[in-house]
């Protein structure tokens, strides 16, 4: 056997002690009786997942499960991952011996997993690797986000719910629901006057093109999921994106400054956090798109630093990028706020591609932040400069889509909010029984639930949460 084959037979053997759906994944390839079917070993294991056409294994090296699995550590394989290769891989004697098959079984734990359930699982998720190549036929199925996708689709980082998820799932999979769909196709029609998405109608006009949307709806929706998929796809169609996965971090927690000339508060750190995150998710499209205000941009002030000397503005050279000016704002603390609000009047020149604008926590830049609190003058969000600039949703030339969130406890708000047109509202309901019944299945998948739920079990702990994916979710455990 050669040096490749004994290295992964290392790798397996490491597997198979770790992870006990590998140990019955080798009992079901018919390892046992001599045959070594355990999953690309030897010289076929990078190609096993290629010829399968699922890309599987990434090859930077062993262990990186990409479009069905995700990342567990070194040399471990996600769930799903196992059972295709177990499935699917074959490998002759000569590549590893039927007495290194028969000692990686004795690992093998009683109780394989049947087919009907492994098939069961496999059709719990898409093949697809982004919304974009998903169908109608997709819904109520999981969508599986590699890591490299994460980092090209989020710069700006993951809502905490997506985060918590992930977290607590050890996978990186989010259910398709059919209103996320929708929400898509609202947009597409607006863009193109056609659906993304074949769907069955809901209600009147239900693919009405919609260039605004103010999602609302009960704590525990899936506002904040909805709204991190729609911005995957939207990149994912070559839009550009501003998104701004929390809008109380625009409020809280950070270093503020009142300008004496313009009199708003300005949030240093907060802009360049903000120009980062973009220029990581769009740093080619960004390159290509060229600036259309050739006048001077104010610098402000800076974080923990004392005002510039000198010029209190800075000019980019004739035929400069938005990928310029980002890099200008970011590449000194003082032009980091004039940069987001100069970004704010570009984004609504852009001509060459779709532009949207998303923010959630939505509702935080309509009451007073937590600045000033101690000094006894709070001051409300509509002073800070970079709220004040992507608050207005009226007359807004880019396609925006907001999402209030009610675990945030900012206090009721009006009907009729300021900035905010009449009927953008979308209420966004909260899980289904089938959609709180799938998502059960897959957190018993994931063996975040003791044992399989059973219909009384989804009845009850659907009617005890409300359909409260979050509380779905953390009392699963206890099933």
């Amino acid at each position: 056997m050669g040096c490749r084959g004994r290295q992964t037979v290392k790798l397996l053997r490491e597997v198979a002690a770790t992870t006990p759906l590998f140990r019955s994944s080798l009992r079901q390839t018919g390892c046992a009786a001599g045959v070594a079917d355990v999953g690309n070993v030897g010289r076929n294991f990078y190609q096993v997942g290629e010829r399968q056409g699922d890309g599987i294994l990434d090859k930077r090296g062993p262990g990186i499960v990409t479009r069905l699995g995700y990342v567990t550590g070194v040399g471990s394989f996600a769930d799903l991952g196992v059972r295709r290769f177990a499935a699917v891989a074959s490998v002759g004697e000569r590549d590893l011996g039927v007495g290194e098959g028969e000692e990686l079984v004795q690992v093998e734990e009683a109780g394989a997993i049947e087919d009907g359930q492994v098939e069961n699982e496999l059709a719990m998720f898409t093949s697809a690797s982004s919304l974009v190549d998903v169908t109608g036929d997709d819904v109520m199925k999981y969508i599986t986000f590699s890591e490299e996708d994460q980092l090209k689709y989020f710069g700006e980082g993951l809502p905490r719910g997506i985060a918590k998820e992930f977290e607590v799932t050890k996978a990186n999979s989010l259910l398709i629901r059919p209103k996320v769909l929708h929400l898509c196709n609202f947009l597409e029609r607006h863009v193109t006057g056609k659906d993304a998405f074949n769907l069955p109608a809901e209600g009147a006009n239900p693919t009405k093109a919609k260039k605004h949307i103010l999602l609302d709806g009960p704590e525990g929706s899936g506002k904040s999921v909805a709204m991190a998929m729609l911005v995957q796809w939207a990149r994912a169609r070559g839009w550009l994106v501003f998104y701004i996965p929390s809008g109380r971090g625009w409020t809280h927690g950070s270093l503020y400054y009142r300008n004496e000339e313009t009199g708003l508060v300005e949030t240093p750190v907060t802009a360049q956090m903000a120009l980062e995150g973009f220029l990581k998710s769009h740093s080619e499209l960004l390159d290509t798109l060229p600036c259309n205000i050739a006048d001077p941009v104010p610098l402000g002030e800076g974080a923990g630093v004392p005002r510039v000397r000198g010029p209190q503005e800075f000019t980019l050279p004739e035929g400069a990028t938005l990928k310029q000016l980002v890099e200008k704002g970011l590449s000194m603390s003082h032009a980091g706020v004039g940069t987001v609000v100069r970004l704010r009047k570009e984004l609504s020149l852009v001509k060459d591609v779709p532009v949207l604008i998303a923010i959630d926590d939505f509702n935080s830049w309509f009451v007073f932040t937590e600045y000033g609190v101690k000094a006894k003058k709070p001051i409300h969000a509509h002073q800070l400069e970079m709220v004040r600039a992507f608050r207005p949703m009226t007359g807004s030339k880019e396609m925006m889509v907001t999402a209030f969130s009610h675990s945030n406890a900012v206090g009721k708000l009006p009907v009729h909010l300021p900035d905010v047109p009449k009927g953008v509202r979308f209420e966004f309901p909260r899980y289904s029984p089938v959609e709180a019944s799938t998502a059960l299945q897959y957190y018993h998948s994931r063996e975040v639930t003791v044992q399989e739920p059973g219909d009384a079990d989804v009845i009850r702990l659907y009617y005890l949460t409300g359909g409260n994916g979050k509380e779905i979710r953390n009392l699963s455990r206890f099933l």
